[in-house]
């Protein structure tokens, strides 16, 4: 009996020491194990029809038949390059763009749409509303990246034509632009890294 108990009491010890190693372990090495990363909060806009919700769902993974057009907003989060991405679309209506200034507090950047096989009307409207967008003070000094969708339409503008459009409209404001399909989500995916730069360089 004396050498059983001898034996309960030098493994209860050994089991001590252990969960004391582990324990101090967790306490003096907790920073490497429990990794969070920084947040940020961009805002998604565009017309209506430029791509903006197609381009979201094929970034996450989310079915892309049949998407209707955003009416009020949409949230997509990204884990991307030790960033998470909160991404908020709004609709692109006239009657949901009267609300889109109630969304620009709290963001640290802009992404806007076009639909780089638009109507030269359309696209004049576009850059009109993005203008629009870029004067408002809640946003003043937030990076802002374009992104051109349908690049693979015959029919599409280039990206060269689109900068020497946007060029004099950003001024002093650091921006991008990216031409892609919004269904090619390496091309998506690529964009949305040009983001994660232009946010770090703030």
């Amino acid at each position: 009996m004396s050498g059983v108990r001898n034996a309960f009491n030098c493994s209860f010890v050994a089991c001590r020491t252990g969960l004391r190693k582990c324990w101090h372990f967790i306490l003096c090495y907790r920073p490497h194990i429990l990794t969070t990363y920084d947040q940020y909060h961009v805002l998604c806009l565009g017309l209506t029809g430029s791509g903006k919700s197609t381009l979201l769902a094929q970034l996450v993974g989310d079915n892309t038949n049949n998407i209707e057009p955003t009416n009020g907003f949409n949230i997509k989060t990204l884990p991307l390059n030790g960033m998470v991405l909160s991404i908020k679309e709004l609709g692109g209506s006239e009657r949901v763009q009267m609300f889109w200034a109630n969304y620009y507090d709290g963001k640290h950047a802009l992404m806007f749409v076009m639909n780089l096989t638009s109507t030269e009307c359309n696209i004049d409207r576009s850059l009109d509303t993005l203008r629009m967008v870029l004067a408002n003070p809640a946003l003043r000094g937030r990076p802002c990246l374009v992104i051109g969708t349908h690049k693979d339409r015959p029919d599409a503008r280039t990206k060269e034509q689109m900068e020497e459009r946007l060029r004099d409209l950003m001024q002093d404001i650091r921006w991008a632009i990216c031409c892609c399909s919004a269904l090619d989500r390496h091309d998506i995916h690529q964009a949305m890294t040009t983001l994660t730069a232009l946010i770090a360089n703030q």
